[in-house]
This record gives structure tokens, sequence and C-alpha cells, in this order.
């Protein structure tokens, strides 16, 4: 099959769909598996099966022709400055300084030391005849942990931040060291091809002066494009214009990618150095000049996932189809040579010496880093020593001495083919072993050594924020209470679903009814929360919530309801309306009431009822402009949903029903009816929203004659949508109200703890903890078809009766 240049978007995207397919599963059923991991095993699995069975599917050729045989300067190239950047720029800068010393120590003495030790390992236990240079160079490639792996597993496991600013810190200079020792190290190698202009070969104080050189350089390059960064910043600095904040944000990544480049290619220092040099800068003096630090966070979070998500599968891919021996040329990396791995244990005893060594390292210097800067402690240490990562950055240094080498062999082949793609083989096995078995016992691990476990000190702070989120639900329960869509509920349906809400005290509704209607009750159209349904459920229900109430309401009897005054009239504006004006502008508030529900969750799950209420305004706005009334009502029953009644009559539904049974046609009756129910609960909310807002900022205290026929026009829709409220059982629409309730009062709890992690106030391993059990909670609602719940009082006269029912329709003004 011939194959177009466009071809190669193909394996990216295939890999991003597979990615999101991944993540769902692991983060609802294998918790524990970190999702780099596993993108790398699935990458393997691919290279595996394409390299071994040559398909002519265009993803396959895709993977063969473009992705397999990618440059490994490109690759870095394409994803290192993002995730190097976006790493470097997250740290905190207060503690990167003080643990600046610490972070050196680990950057280039024990980067060094890793190197040769792992270097003597190569060349004294493996049998492969490789010299001194080579097995250097192969050290340097496993010296250092890949950054890109260590941040995913950081974010992962819940670290701490100081062992985060440890590790990061560590990673992120390591491997800009690495790269330096990697290109010095492999200089002095390729002047062992005997290839004319091909290496340079470096003694102790050459290549002190080369080491020096670059990674100084690279610092300067990072400065450079850091305050050249913070300067573009600086400029653009009009906050309250949308596209600069764009512009913004477009600036760092761009910054980024130059600012590797630059330092890489033209001027042959350490692309990495200086990227992590550049973002640091930023974070330290930049960050202030941000106009939408939301924006930022957000986009670099998006870059990270996409780029993250290919390369770890693309590492693996290359991998596996080296090991695959899709190819049988002499000299190369064979099934035997992998069965010597495997079986004679060469890369599992490598594994094994590498931990060793790095634990070695670390023992070594914990005098001194136990001293200095943050002081690592002895269970930080050991983590440290195990979380050692080798990932895709490392896989890609190896494809640059082996491309290397089979470009400076093309005239004849020679031993050093086979020796550098045995190189590659042990690296990308030594990655896939670390990913598979070191990230996935790192976060057991970080438990047992109690750098994860929450202080008791921290668990009082929780749950004093869980007692503040119980306190702001029952407030939005008050508030809502006052709305007339939730004038009749089954509050114990509501306290089974919404945690915060069960043993309810006496105390706590008051308190909240009091700040509500010290905060409310100068609104001209207010209305009193209606408590009839909630205070038999009350515990300590000593003295009738009504009778405190009442009182209250007395004591508030001379509070002035003069900040009426203060709000923005338009009176002399709406009068000068015409009709039709006024009808648009009505239909437009309609359209901003929907888009807040939605907003609040109040249609959750329910997509294509949200896009049928929006539709509606369109058509209604159409049918206006032409002099017609209101009519939204036909236009919102005109655009149905799946479960409509002609589907659910039709002949191919009479043959499903009779085919799967009564429960079936159950299921889709209490759909359709709950669809319905709640399509009139959004409505008659946002036409009492738009009266309310009408009569409150539009209107003087006497209607116009046009202002008085468009509040009639809108109460005449209402109608319509009671009417199909009254045509089903009380008990049904009752539930479906209360249902509906719930659903809101878990979204704005969903809400405040989101708040609290903006803040800082909660980690996001804390957040993400309560928002889980949100949202279980929010499955369990939408799920639920019982009408009876625990606790619930025997039925009487209190039902919901078609009189509630006319109640929901607004009477404002």
């Amino acid at each position: 099959m011939e194959l177009e240049p466009a071809e190669a978007v193909l394996f990216p995207w295939f890999v991003q769909a597979l990615g999101v397919l991944t993540f769902f599963l692991l983060s609802r059923y294998v918790k524990w598996l970190p999702y780099t991991a596993v993108l790398f095993l699935l990458g393997t699995f691919m290279g595996l099966a394409t390299a071994k069975f040559q398909n002519d599917n265009r993803l396959s050729q895709s993977i063969l022709e473009f992705w397999i045989p990618i440059d490994s300067e490109l690759l870095l190239l394409v994803f290192l400055p993002g995730l190097i950047f976006k790493d470097a720029s997250s740290l905190n800068v207060h503690l990167f300084q003080v643990s600046i010393v610490q972070c050196f120590v680990f950057a280039f003495p024990m980067v060094l030391g890793g190197a040769v030790l792992t270097a003597l390992v190569a060349y004294y236990i493996f049998p492969y005849g490789w010299s001194f240079a080579l097995a250097m160079t192969f050290g340097s490639i496993l010296s250092a942990t890949d950054p890109v792996a260590v941040a995913a597993l950081l974010d992962s496991v819940g670290a701490p931040p100081r062992l985060k600013q440890h590790i990061s810190g560590e990673s992120l200079l390591n491997d800009g060291s690495a790269l330096v020792f990697f290109a010095l190290f492999a200089e002095v190698f390729y002047t062992e091809l005997g290839v004319e202009g091909l290496g340079t070969d470096y003694n102790w104080g050459s290549g002190t002066a080369k080491f020096l050189r670059m990674s100084g350089g690279a610092c300067a390059a990072g400065l450079f494009f850091g305050f050249g960064l913070i300067l573009l910043l600086s400029i653009l600095d009009r906050r309250l214009n949308r596209e600069e904040n764009i512009v913004q944000t477009a600036a760092t990544i761009t910054v980024a990618y130059l600012c590797y480049y630059t330092a890489d290619v033209v001027w042959s220092t350490s692309g990495v150095l200086a990227t992590v040099v550049c973002g640091i800068t930023y974070r330290a003096f930049g960050d202030a000049l941000i106009n939408d630090n939301q924006l930022i966070c957000d986009f670099w979070g998006l870059v990270e996932h996409l780029l993250n998500t290919v390369l770890f599968a693309l590492g693996g891919l290359v991998w596996g189809s080296v090991i695959a021996n899709a190819e049988e040329r002499e000299g190369e990396f064979t099934g035997r040579d992998w069965a010597d791995f495997v079986f004679q244990g060469y890369l599992i005893i490598l594994y094994i010496l590498l931990i060793i060594i790095r634990f070695a390292l670390f023992i070594g210097a914990y005098p001194l880093i136990s001293r200095i800067g943050l002081k690592s402690s002895k269970p930080e240490m050991i983590f440290q020593a195990f979380g050692g990562l080798r990932g895709a950055v490392g896989i890609s240094l190896a494809i640059v001495l082996d491309n290397t080498v089979r470009e400076a062999a093309e005239e004849g082949d020679f031993k050093y083919v086979g020796q550098t793609n045995k190189v590659f083989g042990f690296v990308g096995g030594i990655a896939f072993m670390t990913l598979c078995i070191n990230a996935t016992v790192a976060g057991p691990l970080l438990r047992r050594l109690g750098l994860a476990d929450t202080t008791a000190i921290r668990k009082k702070i929780i749950e004093s924020y869980k007692l503040h989120l119980r306190y702001e639900t029952i407030e939005e329960l008050i508030r809502l209470l006052a709305q007339p869509r939730f004038a009749k509920i089954n509050f114990a349906l509501i306290r089974d679903h919404v945690d915060w809400l069960k043993d309810l005290r006496q105390d706590e509704v008051l308190k909240a009814y009091k700040d509500y209607r010290n905060t409310h009750n100068h609104e001209k159209n207010y209305r009193d929360p209606n408590l009839s349904k909630v205070s038999p459920y009350l515990e300590d229900n000593e003295k009738d919530l009504e009778k405190q109430m009442a009182e209250h309401q007395k004591e508030n009897i001379g509070i002035s309801s003069d900040k009426n005054s203060t709000k923005v009239r338009i009176a002399k504006v709406t009068s000068s309306m015409s009709l039709i004006e006024l009808r648009t502008v009505f239909l437009e508030i309609l359209r901003s009431a929907y888009a807040r529900q939605v907003e609040l969750g109040e249609l959750y799950n329910r997509q294509f009822l949200a896009f049928s209420l929006e539709q509606s305004i369109d058509f209604a706005l159409d049918s206006v402009s032409n002099g017609s009334e209101l009519n939204d009502w036909e236009y919102v029953s005109v655009v149905k949903a799946p479960w409509s009644t002609s589907v659910y009559t039709s002949k191919g539904m009479k043959y499903f029903r009779k085919c799967f049974g009564a429960f079936v046609l159950q299921d889709v009756k209490y759909e359709m009816m709950r669809l319905n129910v709640e399509r009139c609960l959004a409505f008659l909310h946002a036409h009492d929203t738009a009266q309310r807002l009408l009569s409150q900022q539009f209107l003087d205290e006497q209607f116009s004659e046009e202002e008085s026929k468009v509040i009639a026009e809108s109460r005449r829709q209402c109608v319509e949508a009671v009417k199909l409220l009254k045509s089903y059982h009380m008990r049904d629409v009752e539930m479906i109200v209360s249902h509906n309730l719930c659903t809101v009062l878990l979204y704005n709890s969903s809400r405040c703890v989101e708040k609290l992690h903006r803040k800082g106030l909660l980690k996001g391993t804390e957040a993400e903890t309560i928002l889980e059990k949100i949202q279980e909670s929010l499955q369990r609602v939408y799920a639920c078809r019982e009408r009876d719940h625990p606790g619930e009082l025997p039925v009487d006269s209190d039902l919901m009766s078609e009189k509630d029912v006319d109640e929901m329709a607004p009477a404002s003004g």
C-alpha cells in the first residue's frame, strides 16, 4: 500500500484514543497501576505485533514507515521541551532555593558515580566485548532518572510536596547532566568507529572543560530565554482581553521550544538543562504577570497529557519492534539475545545491580544530604532511591547512539552495530522493568514508609472542611426550598442520597434559615423557604421549627428594605422597547437561565434535554421576530428526546416490548416520565428566573402595557408545562423532583470541594477522594427507581397534590 505523508498523524491520534480508554479503565477499576507504565506496555505489544506480522493496514504502515524509524533527535526535540518546561515551571521556588545544593549533589557527582559503576558492570560482567567508552556511554544513559516518568509517578501516588521537590529537582537536573555526559562519552566512542570526521577523543581535561561549557552555556541560554519570556508577559498585560490571555499562553510554549532548540542545536549545549533553567526563571519571576493562571494551568496540563501519552507509547513501540527481530540482519539484537537477557538473567542482573548502585550512592551521600538543603530523612532517601525510573528519554538516547553507528556502518558491516543494538535492548528492558515494577510498587511503598499517610492534625483539618461542606449543603438546601419547583419534596429520599444531610439537626437548619433571610429578605420578590417537608426528619426537634422561624421573622420586621434602591434600574429603556424587543430580551434571559442550570448540574446526564431547551429559544426567537407571542413551550415539546411518545408507540418498540418483556417496558416508561418532568422543572424555573429578573432589574413599580403582556405570555407558557406535570401520578412527580434536588445539592458540594482545592486548603488527593464519593452518590441518584427510602414517614395527606403542582408555576410581580 502506498502511504501519503499525511498518514503519519494516524498513530499519535490512535494512541490518544487508546489513552482515553486506558485512563478510564485505570481510574475506575485498576487505580494502583500507573498510566505511563501501562502505555509503555501497550506500546511494546504494538511494536511486537507490527514488526512480527507486517500487516498492510494503514495503522501498521503508519507505524512502520513513519514512527518506528523516527529520527531520535527529532523525537527529543518534539517531546522533551514541553514536558521539561511544564515540570520545571511547576516546582516550588522556595523549596527549590532551599534544596538547590542537594539537587546539584544529585545531578553531578552522583550521576557521574552512577555512570562509572554502571559502566563497570557492562564492561566486566556482560560477555559482549564492549569497549570502556561504549560502557561509559551506556552508563550515562542509565545513570539519571527520567524526569517525564518521575513526574507522572509523583502525581499518581500522591507524594507530599517536600518529597516531590527532592525527586523532581533531582530528576530534572540529573537528566540535563546525564545528556551532557552522554554527549561526551558518545563522542569518544565514535572515534573508535574509525570514520573520518565522526567523534572527538576527549581526555579528562578537555572533557571537563567541555562539560563545564555545555552546562554553563545551557544555564545562560535558559536565563536568556526565561527573562525574554518575562518581558513578553509584561507587555501582554491587558487582563480583560481574552485574546491577549491566549497569546500569553502561546508565548510560554513558544519560548520553551525555542529555548530547547537554540541551546541544543544552535549553541551545542544541553537543551534539557536550558529548558529547566528557563522554566524555573519563569516560575520565580513571571508567575505574577500571568493574566489568567487557570488558563495557563489547564493548557499545560493538556500538553503534558498529550505528550506523555504519545511519548511512552512510542518508547514501548520502538523497543517492542527491536526485540521482535523483524529484520534478520547479522549483528543485530536477535531473539537469541533476548532469550539470553531473560533466561541467562543479564537483564534481571542489570536491573538488580542498578537498584543496588542507586541505593549505594544515596547511602554514601546521606551524611551530606541529611544536613544540607531540605535535609532528607531516611524514609525519603529510601523512596527516592527506589523511585529512580527510566523511560522514553533513555530509549531516545539509545536510538541516537544506534542510528549514528548504523549511518557510519553503511559502507560495511562491523561489530559495533550489534553492540549498540544490544545497548538499546538493555535500555528498553530497564525502562520496561522500572515502569512496570518500581512505578507500580511506589504507591504502597510510599504509604509503608509513612510518607503519604495523613497526619492526625491533617485529618482534623479535613474533618473541619467536611463540616464546612455540610453547612454549605444545608445553606444550598434552604435556598432551593424557597423556589416553587422544590416546594414539595421527599426529604427521606434526599437524606438517603446526600450524605451531608444525614442526622440533620434543627439548630443547623435554623441557623441556615436565619442567614438566608438576613441576606435575601430585602429582595422585591422574596420567598420564604418551605421547610414543612424537612422539619419532621430533624434531630433534636425539641422546639417547633415553625415557631422559631416566626420569631426570627418578627425580629427582622424593622430591617429596612431600602437596599432595593441600590439596584441598577433601567425602566426608561424598557419603557421605550417595542413588544418584539422586550420578548427578545426575555428569551435571551431564558437562554442564560438554561445555561446556568447546566452549569449547576441540574440537568445531570441530560445532554439531549439541555440541547432541546437551547434549541427552543432559537425557534422561539425566529417566531417572535415575526410578531408572534412567546411560544417557547411549543418548541420545547417539538424537540423531543429519543424516548418520545412516537418512538414508544412505534411498531419497532412494540416488537421490542414483546421480545424483552414488562421490565424493559417499565424502565422505558419511567425514563420517558422522568425526562418530561425534568423538562417541565427546567422550563418553569427558567421562566421564574426570567420573570423575577425582569421585575427586579428592568421594571418600575407599575408594569407598562408591553411588560405586562410579556409576563402574561410567560405565565400562559408555564400553565402548559404544569398540565404535563398533572398528567403523571403525584407520587412519581414528587420522587423525580426530589432526585433533581439531590443532583443540585451534590453538584454544589463538588464545586465547594474544587474551590477549597483551588485555594490550597485541600490537597489534590484529598479533594479527589471526596469528589469520587460525590460522583458515586450522583450515580446512585441517577440509577434510583425506589419510591420508599430508609426512615421515610408514612404517606399522608401532605403528599404532593395537583394544587402543589399549580404553585410550581411562577407568579412573580
